[in-house]
């Protein structure tokens, strides 16, 4: 990839950004943020995993991580139940977050835009790997009206600003299926490590993840097929 080419996919990716950190600042609060609220950082300060919900923890644990420098107070002692009920695993985790948020004094618009922050970094990584992927399959100007498209897709915006693991479980699913393409292509045995580990941070993003495994499993059984000269192919150990 030419250093210009590179220059100017990086400059689309800035002007995503500032988009994107105005959105999340200028934007209220989603019902979905209330319930990842409730839950994401009892989990970076506390350490409780009891209040995970139903979705895996990485994308809630991200987004909570810069809260730890700004300490806000967390309805920690006193959260809400579901039914009233005093027991730990009946915590109702969107109400707990909404008292988070609005009644313990803390700023609910800085909040916010601070969990906000680690999803709009995943929402750009997926669009340098939709440059760099339409660049390897179609050449630069392909890749880059892919890209333009991309970066100011409302779609993109939006979704990429938000506290909630959707924008990420589909960037992190993209890239473990580019990795997975590229072991048939060249390197296999660090495209395979790549694969995994982008394959790793899908599970870990929202159960809808599970969807990689069967998509994975048909690439390696379609790529014989479609690319001939791979079928006596073995891959190195890992």
């Amino acid at each position: 990839m030419k250093r210009h080419h590179f220059g100017l996919a990086v400059l689309i990716l800035f002007v995503m950004f500032a988009q994107c950190l105005y959105f999340a600042w200028d934007t209220g609060q989603t019902i979905d943020e209330t319930f990842y609220n409730g839950s994401g950082y009892a989990m970076v300060r506390y350490n409780d995993y009891q209040r995970l919900g139903e979705h895996p923890p990485l994308v809630m644990q991200l987004g909570s991580l810069p809260l730890l420098f700004l300490r806000p107070n967390y309805p920690y002692e006193d959260p809400v139940y579901i039914d009233h009920v005093p027991q730990e695993d009946r915590v109702d985790l969107s109400r707990t977050g909404s008292k988070f948020l609005y009644q313990k004094g803390n700023n609910p618009q800085l909040i916010l835009f601070l969990e906000r922050i680690p999803v709009i970094l995943i929402t750009l990584l997926g669009g340098f790997f939709v440059f760099r992927w339409g660049y390897e399959l179609f050449g630069f100007s392909s890749a880059l009206v892919t890209l333009v498209l991309y970066a100011f897709s409302s779609n993109m915006i939006a979704n990429g600003s938000l506290f909630t693991t959707d924008m990420a479980v589909a960037i992190f699913f993209f890239v473990s299926i580019y990795f997975t393409h590229r072991i048939f292509i060249s390197s296999p045995l660090r495209n395979a490590v790549y694969a995994g580990i982008f394959s790793g941070l899908t599970l870990l993003s929202k159960m809808s993840g599970l969807i990689l495994i069967p998509a994975i499993f048909a690439l390696f059984c379609l790529a014989p097929v479609l690319q001939p000269e791979l079928k006596n192919k073995t891959l190195p150990n890992i």
